[in-house]
């Protein structure tokens, strides 16, 4: 919040003619946007995501911006993170703008990894290395395991997983759900195989409010930057870092949707909007402040995207 507040002032001595009333949604979110939606009352600029977005297209709820974008000198599609930006391209037109990227990536303990004598993941590691690597580091007599979390598999994270074995999961038009047939059947079989076969993980499915990760008891785990400002607050007995995701038979795909901010299609102030949208997805300002300087995301305007990633370590030191 001190942040997007920081932000919102400078945006203002910018812009001293838009006057922006920031409401901070928290607590049932969604719930509360769709009756907002409903009713008529949405705010002129949302924060969507971006799987949420093709169902406000197709009733109608949202207002292009591509002829803002194609007016703007300064500003391209091109600038903003590829696989994010086209989730907002529907029929030729743009409906939204990303703000950022997730991205999956593998969080390890370098402590259980160097005592176990084993390598760290590298750039280019594969599934079959994670494998190997959770395989050694498994200990049953301790109960410490290669991975300190069952993978996603149930939810929109489970999407880099499935991409890298090359499946999608719905076709382009949107119109034919594609995450069937001997790939998908493979990419999950080798999933629960972590557990059923291999035992290097704790049950899926087992909820448990341990997260072994944190208490030294499990070597990686799958998920988002999202979780490092958390871990950085809660590790302090040993070293940990990230690695990439691992790189399946179809290649290397990490990143699963995004944030966007969308414009309410009703708006009576398309011009000023538009202003704001690009504040918050396309300057500096609130991309590296808010969304990079954390570390909690991965900021959508590439020019800061890899700058923001280490801007926590520049900070620290």
């Amino acid at each position: 919040a001190p942040w997007i507040e920081k932000s919102l002032e400078n945006f203002a001595t910018e812009h001293p003619d838009i006057k922006v009333e920031h409401e901070d949604l928290t607590e049932g979110y969604y719930d509360r946007l769709n009756v907002m939606l409903a009713s008529a009352t949405l705010p002129d600029v949302v924060n969507l995501r971006s799987f949420d977005m093709y169902d406000w297209w197709r009733m109608g709820n949202v207002h292009s911006v591509s002829p803002f974008l194609d007016a703007d000198p300064d500003l391209d599609a091109e600038d903003m993170v590829d696989a994010i930006m086209a989730s907002c391209l529907y029929e030729g037109e743009y409906w939204g703008m990303p703000y950022d990227a997730s991205v999956e990536h593998c969080y390890y303990n370098k402590a259980m990894f160097d005592a176990a004598g084993v390598e760290v993941p590298s750039d280019t590691w594969t599934y079959d290395d994670m494998l190997a690597k959770a395989q050694a580091l498994t200990d049953p007599a301790t109960e410490t395991y290669g991975f300190a979390r069952f993978p996603p598999y149930g939810d929109w994270q489970a999407e880099p997983w499935y991409l890298s074995n090359g499946v999608n999961i719905i076709n382009e038009d949107r119109t034919e759900w594609t995450m069937v047939g001997e790939k998908a059947e493979e990419m999950l079989q080798w999933l629960i195989d972590l557990d059923k076969v291999h035992g290097v993980t704790p049950p899926a499915g087992a909820p448990s409010d341990i997260n072994f990760f944190v208490v030294g008891k499990g070597a990686m785990y799958i998920s988002g930057q999202w979780e490092i400002p958390g871990n950085r607050d809660a590790i302090t007995d040993f070293e940990w870092d990230v690695a990439a995701f691992p790189t399946g038979p179809a290649g290397h795909k990490p990143i699963t949707h995004g944030g966007t901010y969308v414009m309410y299609a009703k708006t009576k102030v398309a011009d000023a909007a538009w202003q704001l949208q690009r504040w918050i997805t396309a300057e500096r300002d609130f991309q590296m402040n808010v969304y990079g300087a954390s570390g909690y995301s991965i900021p959508a305007l590439k020019e800061v995207a890899a700058e923001a990633w280490l801007a926590p370590l520049k900070n620290e030191s």
